[in-house]
C-alpha cells in the first residue's frame, strides 16, 4: 500500500528503532481511539520523541496512519504465509490449514484493524487492500493444492480457484462481525473447521462419485446399444 506522503526512513539503528517505536505506539493509539480521536501528542508521549519528528518523517497524522496500515498489512501477510499447503493427505492438510488461517485472521489485532478499515474507508480508499496481498497468496496456494488432488482423482471440482475462494469464505463467514475484544475459544474454532472441511469434502467428493456413476451408466448404456439386435436397434 503506497503511503500518502513520501517516507524518510532513518538510516541508523537508533533511528530505525525510534521509527518502530512510533509505529507501534501509533498502532495502539489508532486501535484504541480510531483515526479521528487519535492524537500525535498521545503517540509521542508513549513512544518518546517529538511531534516535529513525526511531521518530518510522516507528514502528519494521515501519513503516519498510512505507514501503520502498511505495517499491519505486512504483518498479516506474513501470518497468512504460515498457511502454506504442500503435498499431503487431503483432509488432515485442510484441517491444519484451516486452523492456522483462522488463527491469523481472527486475532484481536487483525479484527480491530478490519474494523478501522471499514470505518475509515471513505477517507483512505487504499484500506480496501488491507488484506488483499495476504489473501491472494493464500488463494493461489490453496488452488494449487486442490488442483493437485483433483488430478489425483480424490475430489471433483469444476474450477479449483473458485472452490478455494468459496472455502475461505465459508471458513471466515461465521466469525464476521464479532467484537474485536472477544477472545475466541480454540475448541470452538477446531470444531467449526472440522465441520467446514467435512462439508467441503462431502460436496467435492460427492460430485466426483456422481460423475463416476453417470459415466458408468453411460458406458453400460453404450454396451447395451451395441449388443442390441439389428431389428431392435433402430438401424436404418
Amino acid at each position: 500500500m503506497a503511503s500518502i506522503v513520501e517516507q524518510n526512513h532513518p538510516g541508523t539503528a537508533r533511528g530505525r528503532a525510534r521509527r518502530a517505536a512510533v509505529l507501534q505506539s501509533a498502532a495502539e493509539e489508532f486501535i484504541k481511539h480510531g483515526y479521528e480521536r487519535a492524537t500525535i501528542g498521545n503517540i509521542t508521549r508513549t513512544a518518546g520523541g517529538s511531534t516535529q519528528t513525526i511531521y518530518k518523517q510522516f507528514g502528519g497524522k494521515p501519513g503516519l496512519f498510512s505507514a501503520v496500515v502498511q505495517q499491519e498489512s505486512d504483518r498479516l501477510r506474513l501470518e497468512l504465509e504460515r498457511c502454506h499447503l504442500s503435498s499431503g493427505e487431503l483432509e488432515n492438510s485442510l484441517l491444519k490449514f484451516s486452523r492456522v488461517y483462522l488463527e491469523a485472521i481472527l486475532s484481536p489485532r487483525v479484527r480491530a484493524w478490519v474494523r478501522i478499515a471499514v470505518a475509515e474507508f471513505g477517507r483512505f480508499p487504499e484500506l480496501s487492500r488491507f488484506t488483499v496481498k495476504g489473501h491472494n497468496a493464500v488463494i493461489t496456494n490453496l488452488t494449487g493444492f486442490l488442483r493437485e488432488h483433483m488430478y489425483r482423482g480424490h475430489i471433483s471440482l469444476r474450477d479449483p480457484k473458485t472452490a478455494a475462494t468459496l472455502f475461505l469464505a465459508m471458513l471466515r463467514g461465521h466469525f464476521v462481525g464479532l467484537d474485536a475484544d472477544l477472545v475466541l475459544n480454540q475448541k470452538s474454532i477446531a470444531q467449526y473447521t472440522k465441520a467446514a472441511v467435512e462439508l467441503f469434502l462431502t460436496a467435492s467428493q460427492g460430485r466426483r462419485e456422481h460423475a463416476a456413476l453417470r459415466s458408468k451408466f453411460r458406458t453400460q448404456g453404450s454396451r447395451k446399444r451395441e449388443k442390441m439386435p439389428q431389428s431392435l436397434g433402430g438401424s436404418r
